[in-house]
């Protein structure tokens, strides 16, 4: 994948009384159909990660975010569908609106903290999420590769890092 470009993405963890919202990616998406993950989107051209997750928990969830806080950078590179992403994951605790249970892109909904490993999730959320929703300021640095079909074939993650 020499000469490609990387995708900025930015996903959003929104967390209330011990619960995350959590979107079931719809069946006709490209990319991890059926599967559960933070909600978040592609950074459009001129916006900054911060700016992409305010908007996709917007346009996704119908709710608005106040202070998103910056837990995980996270390169992805997927042979399977010929495509590299570097992801901003943010954890948010502050917000106004209710989410509706269904939108565009799937099945939305509020998850005990405690039971999001027995979900079917994209396959790298469960390495990551419980240092990512913790209360430390540790930034989470990672690199995820998947085969050509799409398994995760390895990763490295690092949480010895603290942004100021």
């Amino acid at each position: 994948m020499n000469g490609r470009l990387i995708q900025p993405i930015s996903l959003c963890f929104v967390m209330h009384l011990n619960q995350v919202l959590l979107l079931k990616r719809s069946p006709e998406k490209k990319v991890y159909p059926s599967k559960w993950d933070g909600i978040g989107g592609k950074v459009e051209s001129g916006e900054t990660p911060l700016d992409a997750c305010i908007r996709e928990v917007k346009e996704e969830a119908n709710i608005q975010v106040r202070s998103p806080t910056l837990r995980g950078i996270f390169t992805l590179r997927d042979q399977h569908h010929q495509t590299e992403w570097i992801m901003f994951a943010f954890r948010v605790t502050e917000f106004s609106g209710v989410p509706p249970e269904k939108s565009k892109d799937g099945e939305i909904k509020w998850i005990p903290i405690s039971d999001v490993g027995s979900l079917d999730t994209v396959p790298d959320l469960k390495l990551y999420i419980s240092a990512l929703l913790s209360q430390d300021e540790n930034v989470i640095f990672g690199h995820f590769d998947y085969d050509e079909k799409g398994n995760l074939r390895n990763y490295i993650l690092s949480q010895n890092c603290i942004v100021a």
